[in-house]
């Protein structure tokens, strides 16, 4: 049976001789091209084939490898000088920390003087690599009683001249915070510094041709690669670099540059990258590099593997074949280029609607789905022949270059290949006219046109409708209808239908994801204003509808929340500043008063009337000396302006003492205290401050004396309680333990007012106020309860007064 060439087989036959004359080609070219390839660690360059030279050490590659090279080594030299001893790492060499970080500064640091900090090179890695760790203390100013919280280092290792650094005795123009900043960026630089010499170690000491040697100013040898230094002269080894043929010659002295066959234009990129580092040899010091040509006794064996062996060897080899090489290519490539052009003109003429497959697919998805997967292949095969020719250390120079002349000519093919499919489709397209009316443009004017209007105006009505109407029933039951009803319409359309459901449902899914964040936003901020955050503000620029309406109302809600606190803080603040005022106010009158009181009753008047207002002016002004007393302190604590000298206090010993103060004025009402304390194996120790308690069981027992009913018990009770769970104070068994002050008394006056209003100021129990009380003797033991971590209740059972005062029990720190 006869075949036509234009039908399947001929279209087969000119795909497969393009494709293998592509290949053919890709190979030839690739062969020539490693020629002028050079790869090393630092990636891949090219010379440019039309401008050979006679000498490889001329080419731009060759150039440009050995100026990284010399900028690499520059580093690695300056690094080892850092960590080695005798050639080989040393953890406990010592470095100046300050001479380290200040090493590129040298006009700075003349003029600067700081102290010495000497540490082990190890101490400061490891300790890098543990973490540096602060704690916090608290330092007094000493004239303005000022606390200040300051970082304070952890010193997991020690410095060498010193036992602490803070121990350094520090100029005028340095704190401590300088110190240890130094320290941290010491170790910092030496942890990257040591990674890095790790890296570059192997390469510089036994991978490359190239060598170096740096002499001192007294021609002994500092650092080299070098290996039969100890069996020849300085002198010889000299002059083994320079009738090496390259070499370089660097004096950090003068900043001068002996070359051979180097390029004189990078002769100042040399002396740049060179001198950076010369703060490494202040006396002076030369350096000798070279690129070996031969093996030799003085500088070593020459390594045929090494990048700059294998380049040359490559560039050598570029002879006359290569003329012949670069024909067949040419050839190979029109060949494939003839058969390229035969299979797309043998591509079949058909309607647009016997278009199968791919072909059928919108034109601007085609093309995008073309571009996709070039750029996938192109991308990937780039990134694998890069990996896999240049990072990875591990492998030979020939194994990269065998890797990236694979890589590119896979990479080559897989793409020719796509182009062989993609430009016959395209071609099948341009035949049956399908460019123009298969593209989803054309589907879109042509189809949608005829209901295009009357669409507009139903999205446009029901757009209204939907925010018109405040309906919650039509604002969430309409768009769902209207989704139920577009997936129907496109189950209609048949596969295309499906994919625009899928695309639907993929922006209707992304809809409510950014709806759902935004209310979670939303709720964030609710959360955090709720929590006291009141000056946190919603973000409204991305926000839109009713998202956005409801954000702004929580933000004009914390800012109303946040107005309130300002305004209540501020009247708190004025009345406690007024009170403050007016009591110092009182004070110089009120001690006026007193004073001349006093002068008055040691005038010994004989009137007795005169006798009884003196008394009473004296009671009066001791009393308003006491509430101005009361004043004061209500306000600083109210303000917390207070400072607690926190101790070991026995509850116990304290309330003897107070009962015994107070024993006196008790007798005269006929009061008898009946006190009840722990045993003597248990002691009922708390943390508190002892002068602030006084003053709490000072005001109880002032207030049992004014308000309790004559002839009646007080009873006083020490209590250790104990109680089930895991909180603060625990004892070994698993238990909470606090100490509980009780003192109960019966009221002389009935108590018709509730308990927590009793703390409150200026309230008293005895409500026709003809007492001589003032009303805050209360508020202030409350609250100087509550300012040493303790509890304070009363409880009200008739006209029996119970205060309850809880302490957590004392434990050693």
């Amino acid at each position: 049976m006869k075949m036509k060439l234009t039908g399947r087989m001929g279209r087969s036959v000119c795909a497969v001789l393009s494709q293998i004359l592509a290949m053919i080609m890709a190979a030839l070219l690739l062969y020539l091209s490693t020629g002028y390839l050079m790869i090393s660690r630092y990636g891949i360059y090219f010379n440019d084939p039309f401008k050979q030279t006679q000498c490889f050490e001329e080419t731009e590659g060759f150039k440009e490898f050995f100026y990284r090279d010399i900028c690499t080594l520059s580093e690695y030299m300056a690094v080892s000088a850092q960590l080695e001893t005798n050639g080989v790492y040393d953890e406990e060499k010592t470095i100046d920390v300050f001479s380290y970080v200040n090493r590129y500064k040298s006009s700075e640091w003349e003029s600067k003087t700081y102290p010495e900090l000497i540490y082990k090179v190890g101490d400061l890695i490891n300790w890098e690599l543990e973490g540096f760790q602060f704690e916090e203390f608290e330092e007094k100013e000493e004239e303005s009683e000022v606390v200040q919280t300051l970082p304070y280092l952890i010193e997991s290792f020690r410095p060498v001249n010193l036992d602490s650094i803070y121990d350094l005795k520090l100029p005028d123009t340095m704190t401590y915070d300088d110190v240890t900043s130094a320290v941290t960026q010491a170790a910092a630089d030496l942890t990257y510094n040591y990674d890095w010499y790790l890296n570059y170690k192997p390469y510089f000491e036994n991978e490359t041709n190239l060598k170096y040697m740096m002499l001192s100013k007294d021609q002994d040898i500092l650092l080299t690669n070098l290996e039969n230094t100890k069996d020849l002269s300085t002198s010889k080894l000299i002059r083994a670099f320079k009738t090496n043929g390259t070499y370089l010659i660097y004096h950090f002295e003068d900043n001068t540059i002996q070359e051979g066959m180097l390029d004189q234009d990078m002769l100042v990129s040399y002396k740049s990258v060179l001198r950076n580092f010369s703060y490494n040899y202040p006396q002076g010091a030369t350096l000798y590099v070279a690129v070996l040509k031969h093996s030799s006794d003085a500088l070593g064996q020459w390594d045929g593997s090494d990048y700059y062996a294998q380049a040359e060897n490559r560039y050598r080899k570029l002879d006359t074949k290569s003329e012949s090489l670069l024909l067949f290519a040419l050839l190979a490539g029109i060949g494939s280029l003839v058969c390229f052009i035969l299979f797309l003109v043998f591509q079949p003429i058909k309607a647009k609607e016997d278009l199968r497959g791919f072909d059928k697919w919108f034109t601007e998805i085609a093309l995008g789905f073309a571009g996709i997967t070039a750029g996938i292949v192109g991308g990937v095969g780039a990134l694998l022949t890069e990996t896999l020719s240049c990072e990875i250390d591990s492998i030979s120079m020939q194994a990269r270059n065998q890797y990236f002349v694979i890589g590119v000519f896979w990479t080559f093919s897989l793409l020719y290949l796509l182009l062989l499919l993609y430009a016959a489709s395209l071609v099948r397209r341009i035949k049956a006219h399908a460019i123009w009316k298969g593209s989803m443009l054309y589907y879109l004017l042509h189809n949608v046109k005829r209901t295009g209007k009357k669409t507009v105006e139903l999205g446009q009505k029901g757009i209204g409708l939907l925010i018109d109407n405040k309906s919650f029933l039509v604002r969430s039951l309409g768009p769902y209808l209207l989704l139920l009803a577009l997936h129907l319409f496109f189950l209609m359309m048949g596969t295309f239908g499906v994919c625009l459901i899928f695309i639907m449902d993929v922006a209707v899914g992304v809809f409510l994801y950014l709806n759902n964040k935004t209310r979670e936003e939303i709720a964030k901020g609710i959360r955090k204003i709720c929590d006291g955050e009141v000056d946190y503000q919603i973000d409204t620029t991305r926000l839109y509808g009713e998202n956005k309406v409801i954000a702004e109302a929580v933000n004009r809600i914390g800012e109303a929340v946040r107005h309130a606190v300002e305004v209540s803080m501020k009247d708190e603040r004025l009345k406690a500043d007024l009170i403050t005022n007016v009591s110092h106010d009182i004070k110089t009158p009120l001690t006026s008063i007193i004073n001349y009181v006093d002068l008055l009753k040691r005038e010994h008047i004989p009137s007795e009337k005169a006798q009884e207002y003196i008394r009473i002016l004296d009671e009066k002004s001791q009393r308003l000396k006491q509430l101005t007393v009361d004043l004061v302190e209500a306000s600083k604590i109210s303000s917390g302006n207070i400072t607690l000298e926190m101790d070991q206090l026995d509850t116990c010993e304290l309330l003897k003492q107070a009962i015994g103060e107070y024993k006196d004025k008790m007798e005269e009402k006929n009061l008898q205290v009946i006190a009840s304390y722990p045993g003597e194996e248990e002691k009922a120790l708390i943390y508190a401050d002892s002068r602030r308690m006084w003053r709490v069981l000072e005001n109880l027992f002032a207030n049992i004396c004014k308000y309790a009913m004559e002839g009646t018990r007080v009873y006083v009770q020490v209590a250790i309680k104990k109680e089930a769970g895991k909180q603060e104070n625990e004892t070994q068994t698993g238990q909470k333990t606090h100490v509980e002050m009780i003192i109960k008394n019966i009221s002389a006056q009935q108590l018709n007012i509730p308990a927590d209003e009793l703390t409150q100021r200026f309230i008293r129990g005895d409500i026709s106020r003809s007492t001589e009380g003032s009303g805050l003797g209360l508020s202030i033991a409350q609250n100087l309860t509550l300012a040493q971590g303790g509890t304070f209740r009363i409880d009200l059972d008739g006209d029996l007064f119970k205060v309850v005062l809880g302490f957590p029990i004392y434990e050693a720190r």
